[in-house]
């Protein structure tokens, strides 16, 4: 039994290495993926920010918190004078330095419930516990009018404005893998 146990653990062992040596070949294809991913993303934004036609549409930069889209969209809104930034509406209170209406339109949770059970949200997530979503009139008006609007959110929302919209520019943001 001590030689039958001895090769229960050399089979465990030569598995758990066969296990973390693809985990550790798997998670260099994800970061080489992500580095490639967010190169042809700024690509593409410099391109965007040069012009291209996309009237009629919106962009959406869409990720987890902490990836960059606020800092990307700030700067397209800076290249771009023309382009509409869509503000979310949240339940969470302002963060120093938010400027209401301008960052996030904050409300309560009661005229939260208030504008899904009218239609007036395009797409709403609880996020960290907070409830956010995007507006459907100011949308509906900026492809209306043929401008660009600028939609910062989270992942799940922006596949509810895709499917919404037929959306067909959409830029992709990932979290940096740490260790």
């Amino acid at each position: 039994t001590n030689n039958e146990t001895n090769k229960s653990l050399d089979l465990l062992n030569e598995f758990t290495n066969l296990t973390i040596n693809k985990i550790q070949k798997n998670l260099e294809v994800v970061q080489k993926f992500k580095s490639d991913k967010m190169r042809e993303i700024y690509n593409d934004l410099t391109i965007l920010a040069g012009g291209s036609n996309l009237k009629n549409r919106p962009i959406l930069l869409l990720g987890e918190t902490g990836t960059g889209k606020t800092t990307i969209c700030k700067e397209l809104l800076n290249r771009n004078k023309d382009w509409i930034f869509s503000v979310s509406v949240t339940t969470r209170d302002a963060r120093d330095g938010e400027t209401p209406n301008k960052d996030y339109i904050f409300i309560t949770n009661d005229k939260f419930d208030h504008l899904i059970n009218f239609g007036d949200m395009a797409e709403y997530e609880w996020v960290h516990g907070n409830r956010y979503g995007t507006l459907i009139t100011p949308l509906e008006k900026t492809i209306d009018k043929g401008k660009i609007m600028l939609l910062d959110i989270d992942v799940k929302g922006g596949c509810s404005i895709m499917d919404e919209f037929n959306v067909r520019t959409s830029f992709w943001l990932f979290q940096p893998i740490t260790s």
